[in-house]
């Protein structure tokens, strides 16, 4: 049976909701241009610019539902409009994109929740938890994700040839097939099938018809090892190819049109298992009918629910724009006293050469201020120095933790603890481990007067100092040096050694920018 929908809407609606969304746009313009410009053309997130239209294409499919659900404005929504305009400033201050991406969906679920309600919006919150995955994840996350999905797709792969006869040998990420070897490199670990895979699960069971969460949970979670699988085969199928016909056969096009067949196969496969758990029969929603009816501007009443709490949500954002605006403009730039281009080449039985960052990555680091010196001893003993400072450090310009690094070379931490190098004085001391290399690491970070070993400390100092203050300029210290045949006591004394010729020098340079 077929249902006409009459919905009126006012003037001042439409007012509110344009003013609303342009202020929030205005606060996070450069965080959205950076979402646009940078994290969408990585190739791990290019399939996010998709999911703000599957979204809206979501929310169309489902406007009859939305309809039927009655909207009584709730005051909980405004608390969600000022969890995200909290975390706007935090993001902002602190430089880190990713609060400020959270920040900006809080404030879009925020204002719907305010006028829709807690119960309308609560039955509509997978729709909005799936606005989540427009943002890449976390970089550390990914890459630890990334290290351990290569161990895994490799050993799926290996068996796999073994289950079809083709002898390989597997040795960490690196698999030999006789003829070549393949390496499962971080492109091919399998998160570039997981996570779209489960995007496309979490999509279609918003897009099933029975209303049942037991099947849209089970789509969901099946996704998880079909994807793994997928790529495990897809990796089985690369090395027999490479065996059958050559590495011609697996690079290039080749490579790029397997992984774009796989892919395909994973969504067949989810449309199968969705087909067989969707037991509901097909909606009669495109049989109803939905017209809008616009009316004149209305008075602005506080006395009501839907105007007052519009009017706070917008005071709200309005307040957040103008102070962020005063902070951005009134911040202290601080200048810096020394250089580390006159960094030292001599530190007591220690003889330094400089190195040079290439240009690419300078850029990424954006800062100019830096030394990274090879330094050697008597007796050829090993020691790579390398200190970073920032003036200022802003979001895509801040300090960020080594370990990320490390994780996306391919470097898996063997140990990692946390130790005093001198009176008050801590640093994150970890063993690395790549193939038949390692290596022992020190590091730590300097935050005006403050010498911190986690990151998330140094992200809340920088906001709270930028915040009294205006000063966010801050350094990293990374030393590094060889464990020689799995000798970590020689490697620690060597490290010990140095670090007592570099910290009296290095407190006097950053004495000098504090």
């Amino acid at each position: 049976m077929s249902k006409k929908y009459v919905i009126d809407i006012y003037y001042k609606n439409v007012v509110f909701f344009m003013v609303y969304f342009i202020v929030v746009f205005c606060i996070h313009y450069n965080n959205i241009l950076y979402l646009i410009g940078v994290d969408w053309n990585r190739t791990d997130f290019d399939y996010c610019i998709l999911v703000p239209f599957i979204f809206m294409v979501i929310l169309f499919k489902k406007r009859f539902y939305i309809a039927d659900i009655p909207s009584i404005p709730s005051i909980s929504g405004l608390v969600v409009i000022g969890l995200g305009a909290f975390l706007s400033v935090v993001g902002e201050l602190a430089g880190e994109y990713l609060l400020s991406y959270l920040a900006l969906w809080l404030l879009v679920l925020g204002f719907f929740w305010t006028l829709w309600g807690s119960n309308k919006t609560r039955r509509l919150l997978p729709c909005f938890l799936l606005l989540l995955t427009m943002f890449p994840p976390p970089e550390y996350l990914y890459a630890r994700m990334t290290l351990k999905m290569q161990i895994v797709s490799s050993v799926l792969a290996e068996k796999m040839l073994h289950f079809i006869g083709i002898p390989a040998y597997r040795e960490g990420n690196i698999i030999d097939v006789g003829t070549t070897k393949i390496q499962v490199v971080a492109a091919c670990s399998g998160l570039r099938y997981l996570i779209p895979v489960f995007i496309v699960s979490f999509t279609m069971s918003l897009l099933m018809d029975t209303q049942k969460r037991t099947p849209k949970i089970l789509l969901m979670v099946l996704s998880v090892p079909l994807a793994i699988c997928m790529n495990g085969l897809r990796l089985a199928f690369t090395g027999y190819l490479s065996r059958a016909q050559g590495l011609w056969a697996i690079e290039g096009f080749y490579h790029d049109l397997i992984g774009w067949v796989f892919f395909g196969l994973s969504i067949v496969v989810l449309l199968v298992i969705m087909s067989m758990l969707d037991s509901s029969k097909v909606s009669t929603d495109h049989e109803s009918t939905m017209t809008f009816g616009l009316k004149g501007f209305g008075n602005i009443d506080l006395r009501y629910p839907n105007d007052l709490f519009a009017s706070l949500s917008l005071c709200l954002v309005l307040f957040l724009f103008v102070f962020l605006s005063f902070k951005t403009v009134n911040n202290e730039h601080y200048v810096d006293k020394v250089s580390f281009n006159s960094f030292p080449l001599h530190l007591g039985s220690w003889h330094g050469k400089k190195s040079v960052i290439p240009l690419d990555m300078l850029d990424e680091l954006n800062s100019s201020n830096y030394a990274l010196v090879d330094y050697e001893n008597n007796a050829g003993d090993a020691i790579n120095f390398y200190i970073i400072h920032y003036t200022h450090q802003t979001k895509g310009s801040s300090i960020h933790s080594p370990e990320t690094c490390f994780r996306g070379g391919g470097w898996q931490f063997v140990q990692t603890d946390r130790v005093q190098v001198a009176k008050g004085h801590y640093a994150n001391r970890s063993i690395l481990a790549n193939n038949e290399k390692q290596v022992l690491s020190y590091f730590w970070f300097i935050c005006r007067g403050r010498n911190l070993t986690n990151a998330l400390e140094l992200k809340f100092y920088n906001f709270w100092d930028r915040l009294l203050s205006g000063r966010s300029d801050g350094s990293l210290v990374r030393i590094i040096t060889p464990i020689i045949d799995g000798d970590v006591s020689s490697a620690e004394a060597r490290m010990r050694n140095f670090m007592q010729q570099l910290l009296p020098l290095l407190d006097v340079y950053v004495a000098n920018n504090t």
